[in-house]
């Protein structure tokens, strides 16, 4: 009897385990390519017109307003500020050396490439 109550709970716990791993998954917020390039440019563009290094969370309001702003009244679809997308940019971006962001500051591709390789 004992054997079988095991034979019943070991599945049980191995689906529970399973569903709760794939619920977790499904949580996981998905950035696209097309919102990592968009990101890094809006980031690249706020800092440019910087001289000075920026706190992380205004950069962050500054990237949650362009986003915003660039949405049309009359438009059908709207965009949404992707926190996920926005995070990944600011996150490389406090990763690297003052003098590189100095660097980057005044060219805007370089930035752009800076922020998105390397990144999933």
């Amino acid at each position: 009897m004992n054997a079988l109550k095991k034979q019943r709970v070991l599945p049980a716990i191995l689906l529970c385990s399973a569903a709760i791993v794939t619920g977790w998954w499904a949580q996981k917020p998905r950035v696209s390519e097309q919102d990592k390039q968009y990101y890094a440019s809006l980031l690249c563009a706020l800092v440019a017109r910087e001289h000075r290094a920026v706190p992380s969370a205004q950069l962050r309001k500054e990237i949650s307003q362009a986003v915003e702003q660039g949405n049309n009244d009359y438009a059908l679809s709207r965009r949404d500020f992707n926190d996920a997308a926005a995070s990944m940019v600011l996150d490389r971006w406090q990763q690297l050396r003052p003098e590189i962001q100095q660097q980057l500051r005044q060219q805007q591709e370089h930035c752009q490439q800076q922020l998105t390789q390397g990144e999933n």
